[in-house]
């Protein structure tokens, strides 16, 4: 079931007038909303379309763009994963006049924000709106009244991101343990981490590294329901013959082995008994 736009939620609740544009529309009902309502300025965030230069025209170096990096670094839909795949110490959030050229155009204002260990999406997209309301407050009616002028980026530093597929959640647990943490973090909101064993897809839903080991604390067959360490080795304890020997399933990998080493020197003693 499709989620409600919250932005759609909020203009309705204020009696704010809406032009809903779906992406396989033209962009004719925005630009007569345009035309009708002659705004000072359009404010663009998390929009995922290139606005055309029709459009565009309509309010020459009036649309404003936020976004969530220092342009000219990680242009494209996700740099805020990006950022944290690369392990970047601070991104930030850029104001910008919007050009045909995707992320490309004039930057008004930027302001940085550090990144922490444990950042993860959804962290870090909430730093980024919360610094992105403060920019835009602090510098778009001085950019507006020609108070605060916009600086072309330099395209010779331009990096770029791509849209984010299935795949890229896919991971080979041979990688060094912080690899597959990071990209947790970096996937939280979609797709996650998964990987396959014997045939069969496991989604990684909390983990941690302790050294050089991946400790998996819950997880997720395909198809079924999260279980913990425990829960998960109670029905698929065959898994321990196919992963890496420096991943492990928490402390119940090790009881289990216990409990075996146990049974086995039980048995053993027994038969010597006898």
């Amino acid at each position: 079931m499709p989620q409600a736009n919250p932005i759609l939620g909020v203009a309705r609740r204020f009696a704010i007038k809406t032009t809903v544009l779906d992406k396989k529309q033209t962009w004719e009902p925005v630009n007569k909303a345009i035309k009708k309502e002659k705004p000072d300025c359009v404010v663009v965030a998390a929009l995922g379309l290139i606005i055309p230069e029709s459009t565009l025209s309509l309010l020459p170096h009036r649309f404003i763009n936020i976004h969530p990096s220092l342009l000219p670094q990680y242009r494209g839909p996700s740099p805020i994963e990006a950022a944290i795949l690369n392990e970047e110490k601070t991104t930030g959030t850029s104001l910008i006049v919007l050009t045909p050229k995707m992320d490309a155009g004039p930057v008004i204002a930027q302001e940085e924000v550090a990144l922490c260990d444990n950042d993860n999406a959804f962290t870090l997209q909430k730093k980024l709106s919360e610094l992105s309301f403060h920019l835009l407050k602090k510098h778009l009616a001085r950019y507006l009244t020609s108070k605060q002028k916009a600086t072309p980026q330099i395209e010779t530093k331009a990096t770029y991101t791509h849209i984010i597929t299935k795949q890229d959640g896919l991971v080979d647990l041979t990688q060094p343990p912080q690899t597959i943490i990071t990209k947790m973090r970096a996937y939280i909101k979609w797709p996650g981490v998964f990987f396959f064993a014997q045939k069969h897809l496991y989604k990684i839903i909390k983990a941690r590294a302790e050294q050089d080991r991946l400790v998996i604390e819950k997880i997720q067959p395909a198809g079924k329901k999260i279980m913990t360490a425990r829960e998960f080795l109670n029905g698929h304890r065959a898994i321990l013959t196919a992963i890496p020997k420096n991943v492990i399933f928490d402390q119940a990998q090790h009881k289990l082995c216990k409990e075996r080493l146990n049974a086995k020197n039980k048995i053993e003693t027994g038969g010597t008994k006898e």
